[in-house]
């Protein structure tokens, strides 16, 4: 891999772009060295999107998980089951999914509403 080399124009548009706020940190962790902290947020960068697809697997195995269980105990459409034990929050979470589902004309299916929830969606169970 090549490295770039930054000039203090680059340096300057690249710092200004992502906000001297967001670089701070960075720069912290290099002593102030501006070529240093821009590596190092590509670096930082780099390396999280390597936990992307790990993560998305995460999340609709739990999710489906969440659903399977759901499912058994309340029936298909268990987010419509007050016995459930939803939170007033994940309530309203379903309630904009199914919101959005419907603006976009897929309706209200149980497994679309399942696959759109995100892994901020919590049950008790």
């Amino acid at each position: 891999m090549s490295r770039i080399s930054y000039t203090d124009e680059i340096l300057d548009n690249l710092e200004a772009s992502l906000s001297p706020e967001r670089l701070l940190t960075y720069l912290d962790a290099t002593d102030g060295n501006r070529e240093g902290a821009i590596r190092f947020h590509i670096w930082n960068t780099a390396v999280g999107s390597t936990f992307y697809g790990p993560l998305q697997i995460l999340e609709v195995t739990r999710r489906n998980a969440m659903n399977r269980r759901l499912s058994k105990r309340y029936g298909q459409t268990w987010y419509n089951n007050d016995r459930a034990g939803l939170s007033q929050k994940t309530q309203r979470l379903i309630s904009r999914t199914r919101k959005k589902l419907g603006n976009v004309g897929h309706g209200d299916v149980p497994h679309r509403i399942v696959a759109a929830l995100s892994f901020g969606f919590r049950s008790r169970y």
